[in-house]
Protein backbone atom coordinates (compact mmCIF):
# COMPACT_ATOMS: atom_id res chain seq x y z
CA UNK A 1 0.00 0.00 0.00
CA UNK A 2 1.12 3.39 -0.57
CA UNK A 3 0.34 6.32 1.82
CA UNK A 4 0.26 10.30 1.48
CA UNK A 5 1.87 12.47 3.91
CA UNK A 6 2.97 16.24 4.12
CA UNK A 7 6.68 16.43 3.02
CA UNK A 8 8.79 19.77 3.10
CA UNK A 9 10.52 20.32 -0.19
CA UNK A 10 14.04 21.28 1.09
CA UNK A 11 16.05 25.06 0.57
CA UNK A 12 12.90 26.38 -1.99
CA UNK A 13 14.32 30.22 -0.66
CA UNK A 14 13.51 33.24 -1.44
CA UNK A 15 15.98 35.84 -1.01
CA UNK A 16 15.09 39.39 -0.77
CA UNK A 17 15.86 42.77 0.62
CA UNK A 18 14.46 41.53 3.95
CA UNK A 19 16.16 37.76 3.36
CA UNK A 20 13.08 36.39 4.25
CA UNK A 21 12.89 32.59 3.61
CA UNK A 22 9.83 30.76 2.43
CA UNK A 23 9.29 27.51 2.68
CA UNK A 24 6.72 25.70 0.78
CA UNK A 25 4.66 22.46 1.40
CA UNK A 26 3.01 19.80 -0.88
CA UNK A 27 1.80 16.47 -0.90
CA UNK A 28 3.26 13.31 -1.81
CA UNK A 29 3.15 9.95 -2.19
CA UNK A 30 5.61 7.64 -0.44
CA UNK A 31 6.31 3.90 0.27
CA UNK A 32 5.63 2.57 3.83
CA UNK A 33 9.04 2.11 5.07
CA UNK A 34 7.70 -1.55 6.36
CA UNK A 35 7.03 -1.99 2.96
CA UNK A 36 10.70 -1.35 1.15
CA UNK A 37 11.48 -4.76 0.67
CA UNK A 38 8.30 -6.36 -0.50
CA UNK A 39 9.37 -6.93 -3.96
CA UNK A 40 5.73 -6.58 -5.39
CA UNK A 41 5.21 -3.75 -3.99
CA UNK A 42 8.42 -1.60 -4.94
CA UNK A 43 8.19 -2.72 -8.47
CA UNK A 44 4.75 -1.17 -8.87
CA UNK A 45 5.65 1.75 -7.09
CA UNK A 46 9.04 2.17 -8.73
CA UNK A 47 7.12 1.70 -12.45
CA UNK A 48 4.27 4.56 -11.43
CA UNK A 49 4.87 7.82 -9.57
CA UNK A 50 8.76 7.14 -7.71
CA UNK A 51 10.45 9.65 -10.41
CA UNK A 52 7.37 12.58 -9.38
CA UNK A 53 9.50 12.40 -5.85
CA UNK A 54 12.88 12.20 -7.75
CA UNK A 55 14.92 15.39 -6.15
CA UNK A 56 13.49 15.33 -3.11
CA UNK A 57 14.65 11.67 -2.73
CA UNK A 58 18.70 12.65 -4.07
CA UNK A 59 18.03 15.58 -1.05
CA UNK A 60 17.57 12.57 1.49
CA UNK A 61 20.58 10.80 -0.14
CA UNK A 62 22.88 13.78 0.54
CA UNK A 63 21.69 14.17 4.20
CA UNK A 64 22.38 10.36 4.50
CA UNK A 65 25.77 10.67 3.26
CA UNK A 66 26.87 13.18 5.63
CA UNK A 67 25.34 11.52 8.62
CA UNK A 68 27.33 8.28 7.51
CA UNK A 69 30.73 8.97 9.26
CA UNK A 70 29.14 10.53 12.74
CA UNK A 71 25.35 9.69 12.99
CA UNK A 72 25.23 5.85 11.26
CA UNK A 73 21.35 5.37 12.43
CA UNK A 74 20.98 8.92 11.22
CA UNK A 75 21.90 7.54 7.75
CA UNK A 76 19.96 4.38 8.02
CA UNK A 77 16.81 6.83 8.47
CA UNK A 78 17.57 9.27 5.47
CA UNK A 79 18.41 6.50 3.20
CA UNK A 80 15.40 5.27 4.27
CA UNK A 81 13.40 8.02 3.47
CA UNK A 82 14.58 8.18 0.04
CA UNK A 83 14.30 4.99 -0.88
CA UNK A 84 10.05 5.34 0.34
CA UNK A 85 10.40 8.66 -1.83
CA UNK A 86 11.90 7.28 -5.19
CA UNK A 87 13.18 3.41 -4.36
CA UNK A 88 16.65 3.16 -6.70
CA UNK A 89 19.41 0.72 -6.71
CA UNK A 90 21.97 3.44 -5.39
CA UNK A 91 19.55 3.89 -2.76
CA UNK A 92 19.56 0.73 -1.65
CA UNK A 93 23.17 -0.06 -2.25
CA UNK A 94 24.17 2.95 0.35
CA UNK A 95 21.79 1.75 3.02
CA UNK A 96 22.95 -1.97 2.82
CA UNK A 97 26.91 -0.11 3.11
CA UNK A 98 26.01 1.31 6.30
CA UNK A 99 23.47 -1.58 7.57
CA UNK A 100 27.21 -3.83 6.97
CA UNK A 101 29.10 -1.17 9.13
CA UNK A 102 26.23 -0.91 11.82
CA UNK A 103 26.69 -5.10 12.29
CA UNK A 104 22.45 -4.93 11.39
CA UNK A 105 23.11 -8.47 9.70
CA UNK A 106 19.29 -9.79 9.72
CA UNK A 107 18.66 -6.85 7.48
CA UNK A 108 21.11 -6.30 5.52
CA UNK A 109 20.28 -10.03 4.47
CA UNK A 110 17.40 -8.98 3.72
CA UNK A 111 17.49 -5.94 1.92
CA UNK A 112 20.16 -8.29 -0.81
CA UNK A 113 17.39 -10.86 -0.86
CA UNK A 114 14.87 -8.45 -2.19
CA UNK A 115 17.48 -7.07 -4.70
CA UNK A 116 18.58 -10.47 -6.17
CA UNK A 117 15.00 -12.15 -6.31
CA UNK A 118 12.77 -11.98 -9.02
CA UNK A 119 9.07 -11.33 -8.48
CA UNK A 120 5.87 -13.07 -10.09
CA UNK A 121 4.01 -11.16 -12.45
CA UNK A 122 0.81 -11.99 -14.29
CA UNK A 123 -0.10 -9.22 -16.78
CA UNK A 124 -3.71 -9.43 -18.88
CA UNK A 125 -2.82 -12.42 -21.04
CA UNK A 126 -2.56 -14.87 -17.70
CA UNK A 127 0.87 -15.99 -17.60
CA UNK A 128 3.39 -15.59 -15.21
CA UNK A 129 6.82 -13.77 -15.92
CA UNK A 130 9.65 -13.45 -13.45
CA UNK A 131 10.68 -9.67 -12.98
CA UNK A 132 13.79 -8.01 -11.35
CA UNK A 133 12.99 -4.71 -9.49
CA UNK A 134 16.40 -3.51 -10.69
CA UNK A 135 16.94 -5.59 -13.30
CA UNK A 136 18.68 -9.11 -13.12
CA UNK A 137 21.80 -8.99 -10.26
CA UNK A 138 25.37 -8.73 -11.64
CA UNK A 139 28.02 -10.99 -10.17
CA UNK A 140 28.89 -8.13 -7.56
CA UNK A 141 25.46 -7.65 -6.23
CA UNK A 142 24.91 -11.54 -6.03
CA UNK A 143 28.27 -11.73 -4.23
CA UNK A 144 27.41 -9.29 -1.30
CA UNK A 145 24.25 -11.37 -0.94
CA UNK A 146 25.85 -14.78 -0.32
CA UNK A 147 27.77 -12.95 2.23
CA UNK A 148 25.39 -11.38 3.99
CA UNK A 149 23.36 -14.92 3.90
CA UNK A 150 26.06 -16.49 5.41
CA UNK A 151 27.04 -13.47 8.10
CA UNK A 152 23.23 -13.82 9.12
CA UNK A 153 23.11 -17.58 9.26
CA UNK A 154 26.56 -18.76 9.49
CA UNK A 155 25.87 -20.72 6.84
CA UNK A 156 24.76 -21.23 3.23
CA UNK A 157 22.39 -22.73 0.91
CA UNK A 158 23.64 -25.18 -2.01
CA UNK A 159 20.27 -23.90 -3.47
CA UNK A 160 22.15 -20.04 -3.44
CA UNK A 161 25.20 -21.59 -5.32
CA UNK A 162 22.86 -23.38 -7.83
CA UNK A 163 21.04 -20.45 -9.25
CA UNK A 164 24.77 -18.29 -9.08
CA UNK A 165 25.75 -21.42 -11.61
CA UNK A 166 22.06 -20.74 -13.47
CA UNK A 167 23.16 -16.54 -13.79
CA UNK A 168 26.28 -17.74 -15.58
CA UNK A 169 28.72 -16.57 -12.35
CA UNK A 170 31.94 -18.01 -11.46
CA UNK A 171 31.22 -20.15 -8.64
CA UNK A 172 35.19 -21.21 -8.45
CA UNK A 173 35.63 -17.51 -8.00
CA UNK A 174 32.80 -16.83 -5.70
CA UNK A 175 34.31 -19.89 -3.39
CA UNK A 176 37.93 -18.09 -3.49
CA UNK A 177 36.17 -15.00 -2.60
CA UNK A 178 34.24 -16.08 0.30
CA UNK A 179 37.39 -18.28 1.79
CA UNK A 180 39.56 -15.18 2.23
CA UNK A 181 36.69 -12.48 2.89
CA UNK A 182 37.79 -11.31 6.61
CA UNK A 183 33.98 -9.84 6.68
CA UNK A 184 32.68 -13.47 6.97
CA UNK A 185 35.31 -14.01 9.88
CA UNK A 186 34.66 -18.11 10.58
CA UNK A 187 37.21 -20.64 11.56
CA UNK A 188 38.58 -22.08 8.22
CA UNK A 189 38.86 -25.38 10.13
CA UNK A 190 35.52 -25.28 11.71
CA UNK A 191 32.69 -27.49 10.57
CA UNK A 192 30.40 -24.59 9.60
CA UNK A 193 33.14 -23.42 7.35
CA UNK A 194 33.39 -26.47 5.92
CA UNK A 195 29.55 -27.00 5.05
CA UNK A 196 30.01 -23.31 3.42
CA UNK A 197 32.14 -24.88 1.30
CA UNK A 198 30.46 -28.10 0.28
CA UNK A 199 27.59 -26.22 -1.12
CA UNK A 200 29.66 -25.68 -3.89
CA UNK A 201 29.89 -29.23 -4.82
CA UNK A 202 27.12 -30.85 -6.88
CA UNK A 203 26.15 -34.19 -6.65
CA UNK A 204 28.70 -35.84 -9.07
CA UNK A 205 31.38 -34.65 -6.73
CA UNK A 206 29.93 -36.03 -3.35
CA UNK A 207 31.61 -39.76 -3.98
CA UNK A 208 34.73 -38.50 -5.14
CA UNK A 209 34.96 -36.43 -1.84
CA UNK A 210 33.93 -39.46 0.16
CA UNK A 211 37.32 -41.02 -1.25
CA UNK A 212 39.11 -38.46 1.01
CA UNK A 213 40.56 -39.86 3.88
CA UNK A 214 40.06 -36.65 5.89
CA UNK A 215 36.29 -36.98 5.00
CA UNK A 216 36.09 -40.09 6.28
CA UNK A 217 37.59 -39.28 9.49
CA UNK A 218 35.01 -36.68 9.99
CA UNK A 219 32.43 -38.91 9.50
CA UNK A 220 33.82 -41.10 11.82
CA UNK A 221 33.55 -38.91 14.48
CA UNK A 222 30.07 -37.97 14.73
CA UNK A 223 29.93 -41.37 16.26
CA UNK A 224 27.19 -41.06 19.01
CA UNK A 225 28.94 -44.17 21.39
CA UNK A 226 32.69 -45.06 21.88
CA UNK A 227 32.56 -47.42 25.04
CA UNK A 228 33.65 -50.98 24.02
CA UNK A 229 31.20 -52.80 26.27
CA UNK A 230 27.61 -52.46 25.43
CA UNK A 231 24.34 -53.64 24.04
CA UNK A 232 21.40 -52.61 21.83
CA UNK A 233 18.51 -53.96 23.81
CA UNK A 234 15.02 -54.26 22.69
CA UNK A 235 13.93 -50.81 24.07
CA UNK A 236 16.58 -49.25 21.83
CA UNK A 237 16.65 -51.31 18.53
CA UNK A 238 13.63 -49.32 17.43
CA UNK A 239 15.41 -45.73 17.97
CA UNK A 240 16.19 -43.60 15.46
CA UNK A 241 17.32 -39.74 15.41
CA UNK A 242 15.61 -38.22 12.63
CA UNK A 243 17.68 -34.66 12.50
CA UNK A 244 20.87 -36.50 12.16
CA UNK A 245 22.41 -37.05 8.79
CA UNK A 246 19.42 -35.41 7.04
CA UNK A 247 19.81 -32.83 4.78
CA UNK A 248 20.18 -29.99 7.21
CA UNK A 249 17.79 -31.01 10.09
CA UNK A 250 14.97 -30.94 7.16
CA UNK A 251 16.20 -27.74 5.08
CA UNK A 252 16.30 -28.79 1.33
CA UNK A 253 18.21 -26.03 -0.07
CA UNK A 254 21.12 -26.68 1.89
CA UNK A 255 23.61 -29.98 1.20
CA UNK A 256 25.33 -31.45 4.45
CA UNK A 257 27.34 -34.08 4.72
CA UNK A 258 25.24 -36.71 4.84
CA UNK A 259 25.51 -36.34 1.04
CA UNK A 260 29.12 -37.43 1.43
CA UNK A 261 28.50 -39.78 4.00
CA UNK A 262 26.10 -41.97 2.57
CA UNK A 263 28.82 -43.51 -0.15
CA UNK A 264 30.09 -45.58 3.25
CA UNK A 265 27.03 -47.09 3.68
CA UNK A 266 27.03 -50.81 2.23
CA UNK A 267 23.46 -49.74 1.15
CA UNK A 268 24.74 -47.16 -1.23
CA UNK A 269 27.33 -49.37 -2.82
CA UNK A 270 24.50 -51.79 -3.47
CA UNK A 271 21.94 -49.30 -4.48
CA UNK A 272 23.54 -46.05 -5.41
CA UNK A 273 20.33 -44.19 -6.58
CA UNK A 274 18.30 -44.94 -3.17
CA UNK A 275 19.03 -42.56 -0.45
CA UNK A 276 18.86 -43.83 2.94
CA UNK A 277 17.86 -42.48 6.51
CA UNK A 278 21.15 -43.30 8.69
CA UNK A 279 22.88 -43.00 12.06
CA UNK A 280 26.08 -43.82 12.96
CA UNK A 281 26.19 -45.11 16.57
CA UNK A 282 28.96 -46.80 17.49
CA UNK A 283 32.74 -46.66 16.66
CA UNK A 284 34.62 -49.48 17.95
CA UNK A 285 38.18 -48.45 18.57
CA UNK A 286 39.89 -52.65 18.20
CA UNK A 287 42.80 -51.95 15.97
CA UNK A 288 45.18 -49.50 13.92
CA UNK A 289 44.82 -52.08 10.67
CA UNK A 290 40.98 -51.45 9.94
CA UNK A 291 38.24 -49.12 11.78
CA UNK A 292 34.95 -50.83 13.18
CA UNK A 293 31.58 -49.23 12.77
CA UNK A 294 27.98 -49.64 13.48
CA UNK A 295 25.28 -47.76 11.63
CA UNK A 296 21.50 -47.81 11.89
CA UNK A 297 19.53 -47.91 8.78
CA UNK A 298 15.72 -46.72 8.55
CA UNK A 299 13.25 -48.40 6.34
CA UNK A 300 10.06 -47.18 8.36
CA UNK A 301 7.05 -45.46 7.05
CA UNK A 302 7.00 -41.48 7.69
CA UNK A 303 5.16 -41.13 10.93
CA UNK A 304 5.64 -44.89 12.37
CA UNK A 305 5.96 -44.85 16.37
CA UNK A 306 8.83 -46.60 17.42
CA UNK A 307 7.44 -49.93 17.96
CA UNK A 308 6.15 -50.23 14.01
CA UNK A 309 9.17 -48.55 12.73
CA UNK A 310 11.10 -50.92 10.84
CA UNK A 311 15.07 -50.30 11.14
CA UNK A 312 18.36 -52.57 11.50
CA UNK A 313 21.72 -51.91 12.47
CA UNK A 314 24.91 -53.25 10.51
CA UNK A 315 28.32 -53.62 11.46
CA UNK A 316 30.85 -52.29 8.89
CA UNK A 317 34.82 -52.69 8.91
CA UNK A 318 37.26 -50.69 6.73
CA UNK A 319 40.51 -50.89 5.72
CA UNK A 320 42.82 -48.33 6.06
CA UNK A 321 42.37 -47.91 2.13
CA UNK A 322 38.73 -47.11 3.56
CA UNK A 323 37.75 -50.42 1.54
CA UNK A 324 35.43 -52.66 3.06
CA UNK A 325 36.71 -55.82 4.65
CA UNK A 326 33.38 -57.42 6.55
CA UNK A 327 30.09 -56.30 7.33
CA UNK A 328 27.05 -57.73 9.41
CA UNK A 329 23.66 -56.87 10.47
CA UNK A 330 23.70 -57.58 14.02
CA UNK A 331 20.49 -55.85 15.48
CA UNK A 332 16.62 -55.68 13.82
CA UNK A 333 13.43 -54.50 14.41
CA UNK A 334 11.01 -55.34 11.67
CA UNK A 335 7.36 -56.94 12.16
CA UNK A 336 7.61 -59.97 14.28
CA UNK A 337 11.75 -60.17 14.09
CA UNK A 338 13.80 -58.40 16.85
CA UNK A 339 17.45 -59.29 17.45
CA UNK A 340 18.98 -57.55 19.82
CA UNK A 341 22.85 -57.14 20.94
CA UNK A 342 25.61 -57.18 22.80
CA UNK A 343 29.00 -56.56 22.72
CA UNK A 344 32.22 -56.98 24.34
CA UNK A 345 35.36 -55.36 22.76
CA UNK A 346 35.75 -57.75 19.59
CA UNK A 347 33.07 -59.66 20.53
CA UNK A 348 29.09 -60.22 20.33
CA UNK A 349 26.92 -61.66 20.42
CA UNK A 350 23.16 -61.85 18.99
CA UNK A 351 19.19 -62.56 20.09
CA UNK A 352 17.19 -63.47 18.19
CA UNK A 353 13.53 -62.95 19.02
CA UNK A 354 10.00 -63.43 17.54
CA UNK A 355 7.87 -60.46 18.95
CA UNK A 356 4.27 -61.20 19.67
CA UNK A 357 1.00 -58.61 18.80
CA UNK A 358 -2.45 -58.36 20.69
CA UNK A 359 -4.06 -58.87 17.12
CA UNK A 360 -1.99 -60.09 14.05
CA UNK A 361 0.78 -57.67 12.88
CA UNK A 362 0.24 -55.87 9.16
CA UNK A 363 2.93 -53.51 8.26
CA UNK A 364 1.29 -49.65 8.39
CA UNK A 365 -1.31 -50.66 10.77
CA UNK A 366 -0.16 -49.23 13.93
CA UNK A 367 -3.22 -49.78 16.10
CA UNK A 368 -1.68 -52.52 17.73
CA UNK A 369 0.85 -53.08 20.54
CA UNK A 370 3.52 -55.57 21.32
CA UNK A 371 2.41 -57.93 23.77
CA UNK A 372 5.85 -60.36 24.24
CA UNK A 373 9.32 -61.54 22.92
CA UNK A 374 9.67 -65.56 22.39
CA UNK A 375 13.75 -65.93 22.47
CA UNK A 376 13.72 -68.28 19.17
CA UNK A 377 17.96 -67.99 18.75
CA UNK A 378 21.78 -66.58 19.83
CA UNK A 379 24.61 -66.86 17.75
CA UNK A 380 28.10 -65.66 18.68
CA UNK A 381 30.71 -63.34 16.61
CA UNK A 382 33.85 -61.78 17.15
CA UNK A 383 36.08 -59.45 15.04
CA UNK A 384 39.11 -61.03 14.28
CA UNK A 385 43.04 -59.28 14.39
CA UNK A 386 42.02 -58.66 10.20
CA UNK A 387 38.74 -56.91 10.85
CA UNK A 388 36.70 -60.15 9.56
CA UNK A 389 33.68 -61.24 11.36
CA UNK A 390 34.06 -64.64 11.96
CA UNK A 391 31.13 -67.04 13.78
CA UNK A 392 32.29 -68.52 16.77
CA UNK A 393 30.87 -70.41 19.88
CA UNK A 394 29.58 -69.62 23.64
CA UNK A 395 32.63 -70.57 25.47
CA UNK A 396 34.82 -68.41 22.96
CA UNK A 397 32.98 -65.55 23.01
CA UNK A 398 32.43 -65.25 26.99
Amino acid sequence: MIRSFINTVIGIAFVSCSRETITMYKDVNALPVSLIYKGDTVYKFVNGMAQVNADVAKSYLKKGEDAEAIHPEKAIYHYKRAITLNPSREAYLKLAKILEKSGLKSELAQLYEFMIMPISMKPKDGKVYSQYVFGAPDAELYYEYLVATILKNQSLWGEDVYVAKELGFDTEIIKKRLISDSRIGIDTSSMVFKNILLQFLNYEEFEQASKDPEMFRNFVSTAIDTVPTFSISEKQVGQFNYLTNTASNGNFMENDFSAIYRYYLIETKEQPNLWFRFNLTHHLHLSNKFTTLICAIDTSNPGSPPEMRNIYYRLVTYDTSLNVIDNKIIAVQSGEQLWTVEFRKNRFNIHHFKRTFRKPYNEGEYDNEVTGLVLEDESYYEINENGQIIKTNPVSVM
